[in-house]
């Protein structure tokens, strides 16, 4: 692939160079070679938002996020910010394969107990925010998604104590739809 580049950057073709940069990308990952492959892969993916390839960045997106999720040190934010991207450009390509296997992937993150003790602080320090305050629906919602971590952290004392407060909140907006579906996860526990 490092001959490949050297012919593609020689010619002047950009899309050619962008591809040979993701498969020496490749190349290191597999051989958990990561600031090689990171480097590969950024190369790749500036070059493809440059020539505004839609497809390719949305592939170099979730090879970034792939490697993040892959390190030894993970860096779980990185790589939910790349298959988010990733997500967007392959609904908006309306790349229905693209879009399920970068969402399996978004909740492979979202059960790792470091996304869920993140999230779980970053939900408390939004409830004790003053204008979520005197937002009942904001509340409700917050409150209803710290029961579901809490859930899958297996705490589930603090799962029915959120969600409770969350159908309180409900109860008064009267907003029944969302009242069976917090009555159903309280169910579930």
């Amino acid at each position: 692939y490092e001959r490949s580049l050297k012919i593609m950057i020689e010619i002047k073709d950009q899309l050619g160079e962008a591809r040979s940069y993701a498969n020496l990308g490749n190349v290191h990952s597999l051989k958990k070679n990561w600031d090689l492959a990171e480097k590969e892969f950024q190369k790749s993916f500036q070059l493809m938002e440059m020539l505004e390839n839609r497809p390719g960045v949305a592939q170099m997106s979730e090879s970034l996020g792939d490697l993040y999720l892959k390190k030894e040190k993970e860096n779980l934010e990185k790589a939910e910010e790349y298959f988010n991207r990733a997500n967007t450009l392959y609904q908006e390509m309306k790349d229905n394969r693209g879009v399920q296997q970068v969402q399996n992937k978004l909740l492979q993150i979202m059960g790792h107990p470091d996304y869920l003790r993140r999230r779980k602080k970053e939900l408390r320090e939004e409830l004790n925010k003053p204008e979520v305050e005197k937002d009942d629906l904001r509340k409700a919602a917050l409150w209803g998604e710290l029961g579901n971590v809490n859930f899958m952290e297996n705490d589930l004392d603090q799962a029915v104590d959120a969600l409770r407060q969350c159908l309180t909140i409900q109860e008064k907006l009267n907003d029944k739809a969302a009242m069976s579906s917090t009555l159903g996860n309280l169910g579930s526990i």
